[in-house]
């Protein structure tokens, strides 16, 4: 009874150690490299930012993804992210479905901020026979592909990801917007590419 009794102790205490990020003196989880952005925070970012409307995230170096398997949209995410001037290079996501960006969609009142992305993103269409049943990839872009919840703030970001998409809706840094958006000295510094109605930097 005791062996089995360790035996599950230590197996739970391997469980929790996979998830410790590490936090600074107010609480954000920090960033410092591809293992905590790729196995780490982009499931933490979703369980933590839905769970907790105040989770906050720090990037605390500059972290290249290329040659890595397809970015994972962060689907939800309701926290605050702090690129704290860093850059993520190396983005690569083709995705066949809406909602398509680094965050695919968030939902909350979410700050993203000192933030640059690099690489690229496409958006194709997935389905139908003969032309019939088609869908096209729309909510497209590099930061956030769907803002949705409550609002959206975004400071001192900029996009070198070159995006394209079959569908609507397609942007440098936001796709879709159903919230207030405020952008504050970000920009997109590469091509936007869309095949269908309101595509913009």
């Amino acid at each position: 009874m005791k062996t089995r009794l360790f035996t599950t102790l230590a197996v739970a205490i391997a469980v929790n150690s996979a998830w410790a990020m590490d936090k600074d003196a107010n609480g954000c989880f920090l960033i410092k490299n591809l293992d905590d952005l790729k196995t780490d925070s982009q499931s933490f970012m979703k369980t933590a930012g839905n769970s907790n409307k105040n989770a906050c995230f720090k990037l605390e170096a500059d972290i290249s993804i290329a040659g890595t398997n397809n970015w994972t949209p962060i689907e939800g995410f309701a926290g605050s992210f702090d690129g704290q001037g860093h850059s993520i290079s190396g983005l690569n996501i083709t995705k066949t479905t809406s909602n398509v960006g680094f965050f695919g969609s968030t939902d909350g009142d979410v700050v993203i901020e000192n933030l640059t992305l690099s690489g690229s993103i496409t958006g194709t269409q997935s389905g139908g026979v003969l032309g019939i049943g088609v869908r096209s990839a729309d909510n497209v872009a590099a930061l956030v592909g769907g803002a949705g919840g409550k609002s959206l703030t975004i400071i001192n970001c900029v996009s070198k990801v070159n995006v394209k998409a079959n569908g609507s809706d397609v942007g440098g840094l936001v796709g879709y917007a159903t919230v207030p958006v405020t952008i504050i000295g970000s920009g997109n510094e590469s091509t936007v590419n869309g095949g269908g109605n309101q595509i913009g930097g």
